[in-house]
């Protein structure tokens, strides 16, 4: 009997639209001291070298792009995982456009550090398309390679040079 008048009464409070619980909002924070990813806080000048691409290159198109991410020593407590930060980058003389999924400009990019090893994740929209960086932090610098994932392996990628600026 007592089971039934418990569900009786979340049935008609549940009636009045008011939620049982309302979560917190979205708010910055900055990293915890502990947190490693502190150490990529900061503007980094990036180079990115097209090495592979699964449709042919127009031959007068650049093989090298330039660009700036940006990452600061901020996450949102109660929103997206990720550093906040920014990016400006154009992929057009390159690519033609953009990569599928990507949009250049500020945002909240999925970052982990472990050891010396970075990745980071510059457009977390889908599993099959996007912009992952991956790279060894040595210094001020990361070296590794760059790619747009896709369910069949990376549709294009290359050569990645991260260099922080002063």
């Amino acid at each position: 009997m007592l089971r039934r008048a418990t569900i009786a009464a979340l049935f008609l409070a549940s009636g009045c639209h008011q939620p049982f619980w309302t979560p917190p909002p979205p708010t910055p924070r900055r990293l915890p001291l502990e947190d490693t990813r502190a150490q990529l806080a900061g503007s980094w000048r990036a180079e990115f070298h097209l090495d592979s691409l699964r449709a042919p290159l127009d031959e007068h198109r650049d093989t090298v792009v330039h660009g700036t991410l940006t990452l600061t020593d901020t996450v949102i407590a109660n929103g997206p995982y990720g550093l906040k930060g920014s990016i400006e980058i154009d992929f057009t003389p390159m690519l033609g456009g953009q990569p599928a999924c990507f949009r250049a400009g500020p945002g909240v990019f999925p970052a982990d550090l472990r050891r010396d090893s970075v990745t980071i994740d510059l457009a977390r929209q889908a599993a099959d398309c996007g912009l992952m960086v991956r790279g060894r932090l040595s210094a001020d610098t990361v070296v590794g390679i760059w790619y747009e994932p896709s369910f069949f392996g990376p549709v294009l990628g290359g050569k990645l040079i991260m260099v922080r600026g002063s």
